[in-house]
C-alpha cells in the first residue's frame, strides 16, 4: 500500500496585504507550470524577488521543506498523478515530462519518495 501525504498553506490569503507570500505564490506557480523545465533554486529566489537564502527561509517556513526538496515534491507528485490516470504513457515520457533528465533517475527518486518502483506504483493504482 502506497500512503501519499501533504499539507496546504493558503498563499493568497485575504487582507494580509503580504507581497511577500504572493510572490511566493507566483513561484509556487510557476514550478508547477514548468516542472519539464530544469528549475533553479537561485532562478526562482530572482523570481520572487529574494536572495537565495531569504527564499530558502520562506519556503522552509511554509512547506516544512528546502526549495529543492519542494521542487521534488511537486515534481514526484505530478508523476503519480500522470502514473494514476494513464495505463498507456510511457514511464520515460512521464519522467522527461516532470523535469527529470532519464527514466532511471526518475525510478531511483520515485522509489525513494514512495517506497516502489513507478510501473509497480502504476499497477497498483
Amino acid at each position: 500500500m502506497v500512503k501519499l501525504i501533504g499539507v496546504s498553506q493558503n498563499l493568497h490569503a485575504p487582507n494580509t496585504g503580504d507581497l511577500k507570500l504572493s510572490r511566493l505564490a507566483e513561484v509556487v506557480e510557476h514550478i508547477h507550470t514548468h516542472l519539464d523545465d530544469p528549475l533553479r533554486v537561485d532562478d526562482l529566489a530572482r523570481l520572487a524577488g529574494l536572495t537565495l537564502p531569504q527564499f530558502d527561509r520562506r519556503i522552509r517556513k511554509v512547506f516544512r521543506l528546502s526549495a529543492k526538496q519542494f521542487v521534488m515534491k511537486c515534481r514526484i507528485e505530478e508523476t503519480t498523478c500522470l502514473l494514476a490516470e494513464s495505463d498507456h504513457q510511457p514511464i520515460g515520457e512521464i519522467a522527461l515530462a516532470c523535469g527529470f533528465s532519464d527514466q532511471s533517475a526518475f525510478t531511483r527518486q520515485f522509489k525513494v519518495t514512495t517506497g516502489l518502483p513507478p510501473g509497480e506504483f502504476r499497477i497498483q493504482m
